[in-house]
């Protein structure tokens, strides 16, 4: 940010991305051309100026995803809510719209969270703010696992939905949790200050060397406040069950309104697939494929899922740009000024 120091080194987006980016692409095609696609594109536009309440009601659950992560940072050291909000929302528009493994947003955040604080606090600590973004996303995937347990006891209630099915669910579910898990033990954290440093992190996270052996610190620090941790964790659980609204409202929006307890089976299970999928960025055509599978599940024919998926990426492709622009302001020093004072 221009009044911060020197600008962020910039990397190009690396060949693995393109090439994610390339495979979900042609994901979505396939899925979209197996299909009447007319017959989707009017059951989507059923939603009419409905759409409108979907963009705005999306500040809502990453309101309380921004709740839930300044509760893991320690309290003398807290950025305004303000600016975590904003620093969630436009880490969430890098995931969505820029050809990044679905962590790539998270390393935005985490620069931002470095940055957005009052001139007189200083700066947040770059290793608190590491820290603080490697728990909140260990918190917030703990909080899907629970989340999407009331949905996968609805999918196991169907006659047509076999044991091993629902097993399958249950692990695309947990294994995200148990790998960014086991990805804090030490070892694999020192590993990471090469990663930290080709992503451009390094210079405000300290000496390479120490890089794990302080974030291990820190980390072990908040968990140590289990109050915190367990207060984030009820506030991603909002967060999540105000995303399931999502799919609540846009079903009703097509005239074809689902209950509470399928709407959490369809975001629980489709999140949980976009979220195994990670290398796939922004979870492009796992997304389309799972909510197929999970509303056929649920009765719901292939047109309604297709529409449903195709107005969650028109959501997204509007807070997405719209997030994008505000991170823009934010690099400009305008905005961010402004949420420090």
């Amino acid at each position: 940010m221009s009044d911060d120091g020197p600008p962020p080194r910039h990397h190009p987006v690396s060949l693995r991305a393109l090439i994610g980016t390339a495979v979900g692409l042609g994901l979505i095609v396939f899925i979209f051309a197996s299909h009447d696609f007319g017959a989707v594109l009017d059951a989507a536009s059923l939603a009419g100026a409905g759409f409108l309440v979907l963009v705005l009601w999306r500040a809502v659950p990453l309101l309380a995803a921004a709740v839930a992560w300044r509760l893991l940072i320690p309290p003398p050291e807290r950025p305004g809510l303000m600016g975590l909000w904003l620093a969630r929302w436009i880490g969430e528009a890098v995931n969505s719209m820029l050809p990044v493994a679905q962590i790539g947003g998270d390393v935005v955040r985490t620069r931002l969270a470095h940055h957005l604080r009052r001139p007189a606090d200083g700066p947040l600590s770059g290793i608190v703010a590491a820290a603080s973004v490697i728990i909140d996303m260990t918190v917030a995937l703990a909080a899907q696992s629970l989340f999407a347990l009331p949905g996968l006891g609805r999918i196991a209630s169907l006659p047509e939905v076999g044991l091993g099915k629902v097993l399958a669910a249950l692990a695309v579910t947990l294994l995200p949790f148990l790998l960014l898990l086991a990805a804090q033990r030490g070892r694999v954290l020192k590993g990471g200050a090469a990663l930290a440093n080709r992503m451009g992190l390094a210079r405000f996270l300290g000496p390479p060397h120490l890089i794990g052996e302080k974030l291990q610190t820190e980390i072990a620090g908040i968990y140590r406040r289990w109050p915190s941790c367990l207060a984030a964790l009820l506030w991603h659980l909002g967060a999540w069950i105000a995303r399931a609204g999502e799919v609540w409202l846009i079903m009703r929006l097509m005239g074809q309104p689902v209950g509470l307890l399928d709407a959490i089976a369809i975001e629980g299970l489709i999140n949980a697939a976009r979220t195994a999928a990670f290398l796939l960025p922004a979870g492009l055509g796992v997304q389309e494929g799972a909510l197929i599978l999970v509303c056929g599940w649920l009765g719901i024919g292939p047109h309604p899922a297709l529409a449903m998926a195709l107005l969650k990426r028109a959501r997204e492709l509007a807070v997405g740009l719209a997030g994008l622009g505000a991170w823009l302001l934010v690099e400009r020093g305008a905005l961010g000024r402004m949420l420090r004072h």
